[in-house]
Protein backbone atom coordinates (compact mmCIF):
# COMPACT_ATOMS: atom_id res chain seq x y z
CA UNK A 1 0.00 0.00 0.00
CA UNK A 2 3.28 2.56 0.04
CA UNK A 3 5.35 3.93 3.00
CA UNK A 4 3.53 4.68 5.96
CA UNK A 5 4.46 7.99 6.26
CA UNK A 6 4.00 11.06 9.39
CA UNK A 7 4.13 14.40 7.60
CA UNK A 8 4.13 15.64 4.24
CA UNK A 9 7.50 18.12 4.97
CA UNK A 10 9.33 15.37 6.49
CA UNK A 11 9.91 13.97 2.77
CA UNK A 12 11.08 16.66 0.69
CA UNK A 13 14.59 16.93 0.84
CA UNK A 14 16.91 19.23 1.22
CA UNK A 15 17.15 20.40 -2.21
CA UNK A 16 13.35 20.57 -2.30
CA UNK A 17 13.74 23.15 0.99
CA UNK A 18 16.10 25.40 -0.67
CA UNK A 19 13.51 25.80 -3.23
CA UNK A 20 10.38 28.77 -3.35
CA UNK A 21 7.41 27.24 -1.96
CA UNK A 22 4.82 26.13 -4.88
CA UNK A 23 1.15 26.68 -4.70
CA UNK A 24 1.31 28.37 -1.04
CA UNK A 25 -2.46 29.60 -1.55
CA UNK A 26 -3.44 26.06 -1.76
CA UNK A 27 -1.97 25.43 1.77
CA UNK A 28 -3.58 28.01 3.22
CA UNK A 29 -6.87 26.81 1.99
CA UNK A 30 -6.32 23.45 3.11
CA UNK A 31 -5.35 24.71 6.71
CA UNK A 32 -8.41 27.05 7.13
CA UNK A 33 -10.51 23.86 5.90
CA UNK A 34 -8.85 21.96 8.73
CA UNK A 35 -9.44 24.61 11.15
CA UNK A 36 -12.64 25.94 10.27
CA UNK A 37 -14.56 22.77 9.07
CA UNK A 38 -13.04 19.75 10.31
CA UNK A 39 -12.85 18.51 14.02
CA UNK A 40 -10.02 17.14 15.83
CA UNK A 41 -10.87 13.88 15.41
CA UNK A 42 -11.58 14.43 11.80
CA UNK A 43 -8.23 15.78 11.06
CA UNK A 44 -6.34 13.33 12.60
CA UNK A 45 -8.17 10.19 10.84
CA UNK A 46 -7.67 12.01 7.21
CA UNK A 47 -3.78 12.43 8.00
CA UNK A 48 -3.55 8.57 9.45
CA UNK A 49 -5.50 7.38 6.40
CA UNK A 50 -2.97 9.48 4.23
CA UNK A 51 -0.39 8.21 5.78
CA UNK A 52 -1.16 4.32 5.58
CA UNK A 53 -1.64 4.84 1.67
CA UNK A 54 0.71 7.47 0.47
CA UNK A 55 3.98 6.95 -1.26
CA UNK A 56 7.36 9.09 -1.95
CA UNK A 57 7.84 10.51 -5.65
CA UNK A 58 11.47 11.01 -7.04
CA UNK A 59 11.32 14.62 -5.33
CA UNK A 60 11.17 13.32 -1.86
CA UNK A 61 7.01 14.26 -1.80
CA UNK A 62 4.50 12.23 0.07
CA UNK A 63 1.32 11.54 -2.24
CA UNK A 64 -1.54 8.82 -3.27
CA UNK A 65 -0.78 7.37 -6.21
CA UNK A 66 -3.28 6.32 -8.74
CA UNK A 67 -3.10 2.71 -7.89
CA UNK A 68 -3.40 3.06 -3.75
CA UNK A 69 -6.18 5.08 -4.36
CA UNK A 70 -8.27 2.94 -6.44
CA UNK A 71 -7.54 -0.23 -4.20
CA UNK A 72 -7.96 1.88 -1.23
CA UNK A 73 -11.90 2.76 -2.52
CA UNK A 74 -12.67 -0.81 -3.43
CA UNK A 75 -14.70 0.15 -6.20
CA UNK A 76 -15.84 -3.44 -8.01
CA UNK A 77 -14.12 -4.11 -11.75
CA UNK A 78 -17.48 -3.57 -13.07
CA UNK A 79 -18.06 -0.16 -12.38
CA UNK A 80 -14.48 0.12 -13.46
CA UNK A 81 -15.00 4.08 -11.88
CA UNK A 82 -12.33 4.09 -9.81
CA UNK A 83 -9.51 6.20 -12.37
CA UNK A 84 -11.92 8.63 -12.80
CA UNK A 85 -12.34 9.41 -8.79
CA UNK A 86 -8.71 9.52 -9.01
CA UNK A 87 -8.20 12.00 -11.59
CA UNK A 88 -11.40 13.99 -9.92
CA UNK A 89 -9.65 14.35 -6.71
CA UNK A 90 -5.99 14.92 -8.44
CA UNK A 91 -7.85 18.01 -10.35
CA UNK A 92 -9.30 19.35 -7.28
CA UNK A 93 -6.09 19.11 -5.30
CA UNK A 94 -4.71 21.75 -7.20
CA UNK A 95 -7.28 24.43 -6.82
CA UNK A 96 -7.85 27.40 -7.07
CA UNK A 97 -5.22 26.90 -10.28
CA UNK A 98 -6.81 27.65 -13.46
CA UNK A 99 -4.27 25.86 -15.39
CA UNK A 100 -7.05 22.58 -15.43
CA UNK A 101 -4.75 20.45 -15.12
CA UNK A 102 -4.04 17.76 -12.14
CA UNK A 103 -1.58 17.71 -9.76
CA UNK A 104 -0.02 15.01 -7.20
CA UNK A 105 -2.51 14.06 -4.86
CA UNK A 106 -0.69 15.58 -1.80
CA UNK A 107 -2.40 15.57 2.27
CA UNK A 108 -3.32 19.16 1.08
CA UNK A 109 -4.68 18.20 -1.85
CA UNK A 110 -6.43 15.31 -0.47
CA UNK A 111 -8.26 17.64 2.42
CA UNK A 112 -9.41 19.70 -0.39
CA UNK A 113 -10.44 16.89 -2.37
CA UNK A 114 -12.00 15.69 0.62
CA UNK A 115 -14.04 18.57 1.29
CA UNK A 116 -15.50 18.88 -1.92
CA UNK A 117 -17.18 15.68 -1.99
CA UNK A 118 -18.07 15.68 1.66
CA UNK A 119 -19.02 19.20 0.96
CA UNK A 120 -17.13 20.85 4.20
CA UNK A 121 -16.42 23.87 2.57
CA UNK A 122 -18.24 26.64 4.09
CA UNK A 123 -16.91 29.83 4.76
CA UNK A 124 -13.63 28.99 2.28
CA UNK A 125 -14.61 27.70 -0.71
CA UNK A 126 -17.54 29.56 -1.91
CA UNK A 127 -17.68 28.18 -5.50
CA UNK A 128 -20.71 26.04 -6.53
CA UNK A 129 -19.37 22.57 -5.33
CA UNK A 130 -21.25 20.83 -8.02
CA UNK A 131 -19.62 22.81 -10.57
CA UNK A 132 -16.26 21.96 -9.02
CA UNK A 133 -17.01 18.36 -9.06
CA UNK A 134 -18.40 18.65 -12.74
CA UNK A 135 -15.30 20.15 -13.66
CA UNK A 136 -13.12 17.83 -12.20
CA UNK A 137 -14.97 14.65 -14.27
CA UNK A 138 -14.51 17.03 -17.57
CA UNK A 139 -11.82 16.89 -20.62
CA UNK A 140 -10.92 20.85 -21.07
CA UNK A 141 -11.40 21.59 -25.33
CA UNK A 142 -11.34 24.71 -27.13
CA UNK A 143 -14.82 26.29 -28.10
CA UNK A 144 -14.20 27.63 -31.78
CA UNK A 145 -17.64 29.48 -31.18
CA UNK A 146 -16.70 30.90 -28.37
CA UNK A 147 -13.49 32.75 -30.29
CA UNK A 148 -15.69 33.64 -32.98
CA UNK A 149 -18.54 35.23 -30.46
CA UNK A 150 -16.01 37.49 -28.88
CA UNK A 151 -14.34 38.37 -32.10
CA UNK A 152 -17.20 40.77 -33.18
CA UNK A 153 -15.55 41.38 -36.60
CA UNK A 154 -11.94 42.11 -35.10
CA UNK A 155 -8.80 40.19 -36.07
CA UNK A 156 -9.18 36.55 -34.73
CA UNK A 157 -5.35 35.99 -34.61
CA UNK A 158 -5.47 37.74 -31.49
CA UNK A 159 -7.96 36.16 -29.95
CA UNK A 160 -7.28 32.90 -28.33
CA UNK A 161 -9.50 30.07 -28.00
CA UNK A 162 -11.36 29.52 -24.46
CA UNK A 163 -10.80 26.06 -23.07
CA UNK A 164 -14.80 25.08 -21.76
CA UNK A 165 -15.37 21.89 -19.50
CA UNK A 166 -16.90 18.52 -21.02
CA UNK A 167 -17.64 15.76 -19.42
CA UNK A 168 -17.88 12.25 -21.68
CA UNK A 169 -21.45 10.92 -21.70
CA UNK A 170 -19.87 8.22 -21.31
CA UNK A 171 -17.82 9.03 -18.00
CA UNK A 172 -21.20 10.89 -16.37
CA UNK A 173 -22.82 7.07 -16.93
CA UNK A 174 -19.79 5.57 -15.16
CA UNK A 175 -19.80 8.35 -12.28
CA UNK A 176 -23.84 7.74 -11.76
CA UNK A 177 -23.80 4.43 -11.73
CA UNK A 178 -21.19 4.68 -8.95
CA UNK A 179 -23.52 6.81 -6.87
CA UNK A 180 -26.12 4.68 -6.78
CA UNK A 181 -24.34 1.67 -6.37
CA UNK A 182 -23.12 3.11 -3.55
CA UNK A 183 -25.63 4.62 -2.21
CA UNK A 184 -28.24 1.22 -2.90
CA UNK A 185 -25.17 -0.48 -0.83
CA UNK A 186 -25.88 1.46 2.04
CA UNK A 187 -29.47 1.22 2.22
CA UNK A 188 -28.91 -2.52 1.94
CA UNK A 189 -26.43 -3.16 4.12
CA UNK A 190 -27.70 -1.01 7.10
CA UNK A 191 -30.71 -3.66 7.69
CA UNK A 192 -28.57 -6.50 6.65
CA UNK A 193 -29.00 -9.33 8.46
CA UNK A 194 -25.55 -10.69 10.15
CA UNK A 195 -26.29 -14.02 8.40
CA UNK A 196 -27.40 -12.96 5.02
CA UNK A 197 -24.60 -9.90 4.61
CA UNK A 198 -21.92 -12.07 2.54
CA UNK A 199 -25.31 -12.94 0.32
CA UNK A 200 -26.36 -9.20 -0.03
CA UNK A 201 -22.62 -8.10 -0.39
CA UNK A 202 -22.37 -10.76 -3.11
CA UNK A 203 -25.74 -9.77 -5.08
CA UNK A 204 -24.04 -6.26 -4.54
CA UNK A 205 -21.29 -6.25 -6.78
CA UNK A 206 -22.60 -8.50 -9.35
CA UNK A 207 -22.83 -7.84 -13.37
CA UNK A 208 -26.60 -8.23 -12.85
CA UNK A 209 -27.06 -5.72 -10.27
CA UNK A 210 -24.48 -3.21 -11.79
CA UNK A 211 -25.72 -4.27 -15.32
CA UNK A 212 -29.42 -2.29 -14.06
CA UNK A 213 -27.74 0.34 -12.18
CA UNK A 214 -26.18 1.48 -15.28
CA UNK A 215 -29.26 0.68 -17.62
CA UNK A 216 -31.14 3.58 -14.74
CA UNK A 217 -28.81 6.20 -15.14
CA UNK A 218 -28.00 5.64 -19.18
CA UNK A 219 -30.88 7.45 -20.42
CA UNK A 220 -30.66 9.79 -17.72
CA UNK A 221 -27.32 10.97 -19.15
CA UNK A 222 -28.44 11.11 -22.69
CA UNK A 223 -31.65 13.58 -21.97
CA UNK A 224 -29.06 15.72 -20.36
CA UNK A 225 -26.93 15.96 -23.39
CA UNK A 226 -29.51 16.26 -26.14
CA UNK A 227 -28.69 16.30 -28.89
CA UNK A 228 -25.34 15.83 -28.21
CA UNK A 229 -24.52 12.07 -27.86
CA UNK A 230 -20.73 12.31 -26.88
CA UNK A 231 -19.98 15.20 -24.35
CA UNK A 232 -22.48 16.94 -21.70
CA UNK A 233 -21.66 20.95 -21.25
CA UNK A 234 -22.02 22.55 -18.04
CA UNK A 235 -24.40 24.79 -18.90
CA UNK A 236 -26.68 21.65 -19.88
CA UNK A 237 -25.83 20.08 -16.99
CA UNK A 238 -26.24 23.00 -14.35
CA UNK A 239 -29.58 23.70 -15.98
CA UNK A 240 -30.75 19.92 -15.21
CA UNK A 241 -29.68 19.82 -12.24
CA UNK A 242 -30.79 22.93 -10.68
CA UNK A 243 -34.61 21.78 -11.48
CA UNK A 244 -33.86 17.84 -11.83
CA UNK A 245 -31.59 16.43 -9.33
CA UNK A 246 -29.97 19.19 -6.67
CA UNK A 247 -28.42 16.47 -4.62
CA UNK A 248 -27.43 14.54 -7.53
CA UNK A 249 -23.69 14.49 -5.59
CA UNK A 250 -24.89 14.85 -1.95
CA UNK A 251 -25.10 11.24 -2.11
CA UNK A 252 -21.36 10.44 -2.10
CA UNK A 253 -20.58 12.51 1.07
CA UNK A 254 -21.53 9.39 3.06
CA UNK A 255 -19.21 7.30 1.35
CA UNK A 256 -15.82 9.21 1.51
CA UNK A 257 -17.02 10.51 5.12
CA UNK A 258 -16.87 6.68 6.17
CA UNK A 259 -13.59 5.89 4.01
CA UNK A 260 -11.53 8.85 4.63
CA UNK A 261 -13.06 10.10 8.34
CA UNK A 262 -13.94 6.71 9.81
CA UNK A 263 -12.32 3.40 8.31
CA UNK A 264 -9.11 4.29 9.90
CA UNK A 265 -10.06 5.15 13.47
CA UNK A 266 -13.26 3.50 14.39
CA UNK A 267 -12.53 -0.24 12.53
CA UNK A 268 -9.18 -2.26 13.29
CA UNK A 269 -8.97 -3.01 10.02
CA UNK A 270 -9.84 -1.17 6.12
CA UNK A 271 -12.46 -4.32 5.47
CA UNK A 272 -14.75 -3.33 8.07
CA UNK A 273 -15.51 -0.47 6.84
CA UNK A 274 -15.55 -1.29 3.35
CA UNK A 275 -18.84 0.43 2.36
CA UNK A 276 -19.63 3.34 4.81
CA UNK A 277 -19.05 5.46 7.68
CA UNK A 278 -22.19 7.12 9.48
CA UNK A 279 -25.08 7.96 7.84
CA UNK A 280 -23.86 12.05 6.91
CA UNK A 281 -27.19 12.27 4.81
CA UNK A 282 -28.63 8.58 4.62
CA UNK A 283 -31.67 7.70 2.91
CA UNK A 284 -34.74 6.27 5.13
CA UNK A 285 -35.77 2.92 4.88
CA UNK A 286 -39.41 1.55 4.16
CA UNK A 287 -41.13 -0.03 6.56
CA UNK A 288 -42.27 -2.92 3.92
CA UNK A 289 -40.51 -3.53 1.14
CA UNK A 290 -41.69 -1.63 -2.28
CA UNK A 291 -41.07 -2.91 -5.62
CA UNK A 292 -41.83 0.59 -7.18
CA UNK A 293 -39.13 2.54 -4.92
CA UNK A 294 -36.74 -0.14 -5.29
CA UNK A 295 -33.29 0.68 -4.02
CA UNK A 296 -32.43 1.82 -7.18
CA UNK A 297 -35.18 4.10 -7.93
CA UNK A 298 -35.16 5.20 -4.38
CA UNK A 299 -31.84 6.38 -5.00
CA UNK A 300 -32.61 7.69 -8.38
CA UNK A 301 -35.41 9.65 -6.52
CA UNK A 302 -33.24 11.21 -4.18
CA UNK A 303 -31.39 13.34 -6.41
CA UNK A 304 -34.68 15.43 -6.68
CA UNK A 305 -35.78 19.04 -4.65
CA UNK A 306 -37.29 17.07 -2.13
CA UNK A 307 -37.23 18.69 1.52
CA UNK A 308 -35.07 17.83 3.66
CA UNK A 309 -37.07 17.32 6.57
CA UNK A 310 -39.17 14.34 4.80
CA UNK A 311 -35.76 12.83 3.34
CA UNK A 312 -33.97 12.90 6.49
CA UNK A 313 -36.65 10.80 8.15
CA UNK A 314 -35.42 7.37 9.63
CA UNK A 315 -38.25 5.20 8.08
CA UNK A 316 -41.37 5.75 5.25
CA UNK A 317 -44.30 4.09 6.13
CA UNK A 318 -46.47 2.35 3.08
CA UNK A 319 -50.09 3.65 3.61
CA UNK A 320 -51.69 2.64 0.53
CA UNK A 321 -50.82 0.17 -2.17
CA UNK A 322 -53.98 -0.46 -5.13
CA UNK A 323 -53.59 -4.32 -5.62
CA UNK A 324 -53.51 -5.08 -2.39
CA UNK A 325 -55.88 -2.26 -0.81
CA UNK A 326 -58.19 -2.10 -3.89
CA UNK A 327 -58.71 0.30 -6.56
CA UNK A 328 -60.74 2.18 -4.93
CA UNK A 329 -61.73 5.93 -3.75
CA UNK A 330 -62.89 4.78 -0.31
CA UNK A 331 -59.72 2.06 0.15
CA UNK A 332 -57.53 4.96 -0.84
CA UNK A 333 -59.38 7.55 1.66
CA UNK A 334 -59.40 4.62 4.58
CA UNK A 335 -55.12 4.37 4.53
CA UNK A 336 -54.02 7.62 3.09
CA UNK A 337 -56.89 10.19 5.04
CA UNK A 338 -55.79 11.55 8.60
CA UNK A 339 -51.86 10.98 7.84
CA UNK A 340 -51.02 14.47 9.81
CA UNK A 341 -47.29 14.80 7.64
CA UNK A 342 -46.18 14.81 3.98
CA UNK A 343 -46.50 11.63 1.68
CA UNK A 344 -45.09 10.58 -1.76
CA UNK A 345 -47.34 8.72 -4.37
CA UNK A 346 -45.98 6.64 -7.46
CA UNK A 347 -47.64 5.95 -10.48
CA UNK A 348 -46.71 2.80 -12.43
CA UNK A 349 -48.70 2.64 -15.40
CA UNK A 350 -48.66 1.13 -19.00
CA UNK A 351 -49.39 3.66 -22.18
CA UNK A 352 -52.63 3.01 -23.57
CA UNK A 353 -51.81 5.40 -26.95
CA UNK A 354 -48.03 6.73 -26.93
CA UNK A 355 -49.36 7.78 -30.68
CA UNK A 356 -50.68 11.30 -29.38
CA UNK A 357 -47.24 12.11 -27.37
CA UNK A 358 -43.66 12.42 -26.94
CA UNK A 359 -43.02 9.49 -25.18
CA UNK A 360 -40.02 7.45 -27.28
CA UNK A 361 -40.85 4.10 -27.90
CA UNK A 362 -41.46 3.02 -24.13
CA UNK A 363 -44.89 1.63 -22.95
CA UNK A 364 -44.71 1.70 -19.39
CA UNK A 365 -43.69 5.33 -17.23
CA UNK A 366 -43.32 5.55 -13.69
CA UNK A 367 -44.77 8.73 -12.24
CA UNK A 368 -44.87 10.32 -8.74
CA UNK A 369 -45.65 13.43 -6.57
CA UNK A 370 -44.77 14.64 -3.08
CA UNK A 371 -47.83 16.20 -1.15
CA UNK A 372 -46.52 18.17 1.58
CA UNK A 373 -49.92 18.65 3.62
CA UNK A 374 -52.53 15.97 4.66
CA UNK A 375 -55.07 14.99 2.52
CA UNK A 376 -58.45 16.48 2.15
CA UNK A 377 -61.17 15.84 -0.46
CA UNK A 378 -63.34 18.34 -1.85
CA UNK A 379 -61.31 21.27 -2.47
CA UNK A 380 -57.34 21.89 -3.52
CA UNK A 381 -54.70 21.60 -0.74
CA UNK A 382 -51.14 21.58 -0.70
CA UNK A 383 -48.65 24.28 -0.96
CA UNK A 384 -45.47 25.15 -2.81
CA UNK A 385 -43.21 22.37 -1.85
CA UNK A 386 -45.57 20.20 -3.60
CA UNK A 387 -43.69 18.59 -6.71
CA UNK A 388 -44.65 16.52 -9.31
CA UNK A 389 -42.32 14.14 -11.39
CA UNK A 390 -41.69 11.25 -13.86
CA UNK A 391 -38.74 9.04 -12.96
CA UNK A 392 -38.89 6.42 -16.24
CA UNK A 393 -38.47 6.97 -19.22
CA UNK A 394 -37.97 10.94 -19.16
CA UNK A 395 -36.25 11.70 -15.53
CA UNK A 396 -37.49 15.21 -14.64
CA UNK A 397 -39.47 17.14 -11.91
CA UNK A 398 -42.34 19.67 -12.19
CA UNK A 399 -41.84 22.11 -9.39
CA UNK A 400 -44.32 24.54 -8.09
CA UNK A 401 -45.29 28.15 -9.59
CA UNK A 402 -47.07 29.77 -7.17
CA UNK A 403 -49.41 30.55 -10.14
CA UNK A 404 -52.27 29.21 -8.22
CA UNK A 405 -52.69 26.54 -5.21
CA UNK A 406 -54.69 23.84 -7.48
CA UNK A 407 -51.92 21.81 -5.91
CA UNK A 408 -53.88 18.53 -5.42
CA UNK A 409 -57.53 17.94 -5.99
CA UNK A 410 -59.64 14.91 -4.30
CA UNK A 411 -63.25 13.93 -4.68
CA UNK A 412 -65.07 10.84 -4.79
CA UNK A 413 -67.19 11.69 -8.00
CA UNK A 414 -64.08 13.10 -9.82
CA UNK A 415 -60.74 10.95 -8.80
CA UNK A 416 -57.64 12.83 -8.04
CA UNK A 417 -55.82 15.55 -10.25
CA UNK A 418 -52.61 17.43 -9.81
CA UNK A 419 -51.27 21.00 -11.09
CA UNK A 420 -54.73 22.20 -11.97
CA UNK A 421 -54.66 25.68 -14.15
CA UNK A 422 -55.73 28.74 -12.84
CA UNK A 423 -59.60 28.47 -14.15
CA UNK A 424 -59.64 25.24 -11.90
CA UNK A 425 -62.92 25.41 -9.21
CA UNK A 426 -62.22 24.74 -5.76
CA UNK A 427 -65.39 23.00 -5.35
CA UNK A 428 -66.45 20.14 -4.84
CA UNK A 429 -68.12 19.56 -8.29
CA UNK A 430 -65.60 19.80 -11.39
CA UNK A 431 -67.78 20.09 -14.45
CA UNK A 432 -66.31 18.22 -17.70
CA UNK A 433 -64.92 21.14 -19.16
CA UNK A 434 -62.46 21.53 -16.23
CA UNK A 435 -61.68 17.88 -15.72
CA UNK A 436 -58.60 17.95 -18.59
CA UNK A 437 -56.87 20.99 -16.54
CA UNK A 438 -54.63 18.97 -14.57
CA UNK A 439 -51.34 17.91 -15.63
CA UNK A 440 -51.77 14.63 -13.96
CA UNK A 441 -55.30 13.08 -13.60
CA UNK A 442 -56.80 9.83 -11.73
CA UNK A 443 -60.13 9.13 -12.67
CA UNK A 444 -62.94 7.64 -9.37
CA UNK A 445 -61.64 4.33 -10.27
CA UNK A 446 -58.02 5.00 -9.90
CA UNK A 447 -57.26 2.71 -13.16
CA UNK A 448 -56.72 4.96 -15.45
CA UNK A 449 -55.37 8.58 -16.04
CA UNK A 450 -54.11 10.85 -18.07
CA UNK A 451 -50.27 12.85 -18.47
CA UNK A 452 -50.39 16.24 -20.05
CA UNK A 453 -48.08 19.25 -20.73
CA UNK A 454 -49.43 21.65 -23.44
CA UNK A 455 -47.59 24.88 -23.33
CA UNK A 456 -49.73 26.67 -25.95
CA UNK A 457 -52.71 26.61 -23.94
CA UNK A 458 -51.17 29.62 -22.02
CA UNK A 459 -52.57 28.47 -18.81
CA UNK A 460 -51.24 29.23 -15.57
CA UNK A 461 -50.69 25.83 -14.29
CA UNK A 462 -49.73 25.12 -10.42
CA UNK A 463 -46.37 23.03 -11.64
CA UNK A 464 -44.06 24.37 -13.95
CA UNK A 465 -44.40 22.46 -17.63
CA UNK A 466 -41.80 20.58 -19.30
CA UNK A 467 -37.95 22.18 -19.87
CA UNK A 468 -37.65 19.42 -22.75
CA UNK A 469 -40.54 18.89 -23.81
CA UNK A 470 -43.44 21.64 -25.34
CA UNK A 471 -46.43 19.00 -25.53
CA UNK A 472 -46.88 15.01 -24.60
CA UNK A 473 -50.90 13.99 -23.64
CA UNK A 474 -50.43 10.52 -22.50
CA UNK A 475 -53.10 8.44 -21.47
CA UNK A 476 -52.42 5.24 -19.29
CA UNK A 477 -53.79 2.65 -17.37
CA UNK A 478 -52.49 1.80 -14.10
CA UNK A 479 -50.71 -1.00 -12.87
CA UNK A 480 -50.17 0.21 -9.07
CA UNK A 481 -50.64 2.57 -7.24
CA UNK A 482 -48.35 3.28 -3.65
CA UNK A 483 -48.31 5.97 -1.30
CA UNK A 484 -46.14 6.51 1.48
CA UNK A 485 -45.81 8.70 4.67
CA UNK A 486 -42.83 10.45 5.05
CA UNK A 487 -43.85 12.08 8.26
CA UNK A 488 -42.19 9.41 10.66
CA UNK A 489 -43.45 6.79 13.39
CA UNK A 490 -44.81 9.77 15.08
CA UNK A 491 -47.37 10.79 12.23
CA UNK A 492 -48.06 6.91 11.54
CA UNK A 493 -48.86 6.28 15.36
CA UNK A 494 -51.26 9.28 14.95
CA UNK A 495 -52.95 7.94 12.01
CA UNK A 496 -53.48 4.79 14.05
CA UNK A 497 -54.38 6.50 17.08
CA UNK A 498 -56.99 8.10 15.24
CA UNK A 499 -58.36 5.65 13.05
CA UNK A 500 -58.89 3.02 16.53
CA UNK A 501 -60.78 6.25 18.06
CA UNK A 502 -63.17 6.67 15.29
CA UNK A 503 -63.56 2.60 15.48
CA UNK A 504 -64.39 2.77 19.00
CA UNK A 505 -66.56 5.77 18.71
CA UNK A 506 -68.44 4.17 16.22
CA UNK A 507 -69.15 0.62 18.33
CA UNK A 508 -70.42 3.08 21.24
CA UNK A 509 -72.66 4.69 18.82
CA UNK A 510 -73.85 1.63 17.46
CA UNK A 511 -73.99 0.08 21.17
CA UNK A 512 -76.15 3.17 22.36
CA UNK A 513 -78.25 2.76 19.00
CA UNK A 514 -79.15 -0.60 20.26
CA UNK A 515 -79.73 -0.37 23.73
CA UNK A 516 -81.94 2.62 22.50
CA UNK A 517 -83.67 0.75 20.77
CA UNK A 518 -84.26 -1.58 22.70
CA UNK A 519 -85.18 -0.05 25.68
CA UNK A 520 -88.39 1.69 23.83
CA UNK A 521 -89.62 -1.17 22.77
CA UNK A 522 -89.77 -2.68 26.13
CA UNK A 523 -91.29 0.67 27.16
CA UNK A 524 -93.81 0.56 24.60
CA UNK A 525 -94.94 -3.22 25.30
CA UNK A 526 -95.18 -2.05 28.71
CA UNK A 527 -96.52 1.30 28.12
CA UNK A 528 -99.72 3.18 28.24
CA UNK A 529 -99.68 6.93 27.09
CA UNK A 530 -99.43 7.73 30.89
CA UNK A 531 -95.95 6.56 30.55
CA UNK A 532 -95.29 9.60 28.62
CA UNK A 533 -95.95 11.49 31.86
CA UNK A 534 -93.08 10.50 33.48
CA UNK A 535 -90.75 12.39 30.95
CA UNK A 536 -90.86 16.15 31.48
CA UNK A 537 -88.62 16.91 28.68
CA UNK A 538 -90.82 17.52 25.67
CA UNK A 539 -88.50 16.08 22.97
CA UNK A 540 -88.68 12.87 24.88
CA UNK A 541 -92.12 12.77 24.96
CA UNK A 542 -92.33 13.51 21.64
CA UNK A 543 -90.22 10.63 20.49
CA UNK A 544 -92.17 7.82 22.54
CA UNK A 545 -95.60 9.44 21.09
CA UNK A 546 -93.69 8.85 17.74
CA UNK A 547 -92.30 5.35 18.10
CA UNK A 548 -95.44 4.30 19.67
CA UNK A 549 -97.56 5.86 16.99
CA UNK A 550 -95.54 3.94 13.61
Amino acid sequence: MGITLSSESQHINSTEQTKKPIRSIPDRISSELLKKNFSQIESYSLKTCFDSICTVSKNGIAHIDEESFVKYLSFTDNIGVGPLIFRSFSYLANYPSLDHTPTLLTFNGLVKAIAIYCDKTKNVIDEDYSKLLFESFATWEDDESCKEFLSLGKDTTTITTIKLPKVKCQDLIDVLTAIVWVTTCEMTTANAESENFMEILSNMISLKNISQIRDAVTPIVYSISKPDTTFITWPKFKSFICRNAPNMFRSWSSFFYGQFFIGQTLSRSHKDSIFFGPPVRSLPALDSKSDLLSPINMAILSWMPLPDHAMNRRQWNRLYTSTKHGFSMSSFSANVFKYHGPTLMLINAVVTDDSIGNNDENDTILLGAYISDPWSSSKAFGSDECLLFEIFPTYESFPATNHNSNYVYYNTSFGIGFGGTDITRKTSRLDNKLSGSFMLQLDNTLQNGTYRNDSLKGSRHAFKLSATRTYFDIPFEVLEIQVFGLGGETAKQRQESERIWEENLSRRKEFRQYNSNTMDKEMLKKGSWHSLIRFPDFSVKFKYLSLLLA
